[in-house]
């Protein structure tokens, strides 16, 4: 059997912890198989080569992007228009998304959950795939991006899917002076190579409960430390990251896929962070 391969798209990708997350799960599962990173600004240039691969994840700007050139969606993917992993099998493409079950199993690891009301930051392909996934839970739902138009259609699809919760838009700038039991935040702000940046300040902050910060580098990005200054307790992204690749295997993997032991995916996500800073930061 020839070796499978694998790789990561976007654009831009050079902060990407993939390879290392993926190989060591590929270990895990006893499969033989590379996985590599590719810069991809254009995707329609690239689906002929992305069919000579076993499969691919996704991240910004494609995860909307891919779904035109999809031969098959999962029913998630599809209701919440966004696509991170997709199987290649017969020279057809196969598009699912792992965002938000991998952001509920990280919660989960620390005793929190999308209940109560919720304040996501953003509205790009991971904030739509925790929207949808936290609606099933939530009672409240505040969607705020710097682009209103984009927070207020992404709100009247998930109105439209007639769930409990309430659901309302905001902005990054006019944001509601309201109490919240989680923050997440699905935005790019404060991520590798300019850390030095939080999509919130300090107001913000003090009126949550907890939070889920999905930038996974840095490890410690500014919105965390603001956020644990202020006594709220904080969730890293690396967490999300190893979570949603392991969901991402079980969809490749199929029939060859054995599940892990959450002592294995802990164990990565540690090794992840210190491998990550040892990379990036020179840390050991």
């Amino acid at each position: 059997m020839s070796k499978k391969r694998f790789a990561v798209i976007g654009c831009p990708i050079k902060h990407t912890m993939s390879p290392f997350i993926n190989q060591r799960l590929f270990g895990f599962d006893g499969i033989e198989a590379d996985y590599e990173v590719y810069e991809v600004d254009l995707i329609e240039n690239h689906i002929e080569f992305l069919k000579t691969l076993n499969g691919f994840n996704i991240t910004i700007p494609h995860k909307k992007n891919i779904i035109p050139y999809l031969d098959f969606i999962s029913d998630k993917a599809k209701l919440c228009g966004s696509v991170n992993t997709v199987l290649i099998k017969d020279n057809k493409l196969y598009g699912t998304s792992t965002d938000g079950v991998g952001m509920r199993l990280s919660l989960e690891n620390h005793g929190l959950s999308f209940k109560g009301s919720i304040l996501l930051l953003g509205n790009g392909g991971a904030a739509r795939a925790v929207a949808f996934e936290a609606l099933d839970y939530c009672e409240k739902l505040t969607v705020a991006a710097r682009d209103e138009n984009k927070a207020k259609s992404l709100c009247d699809e998930l109105k439209a899917l007639g769930k409990n919760a309430e659901i309302i838009y905001s902005s990054l700038e006019n944001f509601r002076d309201e109490k919240y039991d989680l923050l997440v935040n699905t935005t790019s702000v404060g991520m590798y190579p300019n850390p030095s940046a939080a999509p919130v300040d300090e107001k913000v902050l003090k009126n949550c409960k907890a939070l889920f910060d999905a930038v996974y580098n840095p490890h410690d990005t500014l919105l965390i430390k603001k956020a644990e200054s202020l006594g709220v307790y904080s969730v890293h992204g690396m967490e999300m990251l190893v979570n949603q690749a392991a969901a991402a295997h079980e969809f490749w993997l199929q029939e060859e896929f054995r599940p892990y032991r959450k002592e294995d995916i802990k164990k990565l996500t540690e090794d992840s962070v210190k491998e990550m800073n040892k990379h990036f930061y020179g840390n050991l």
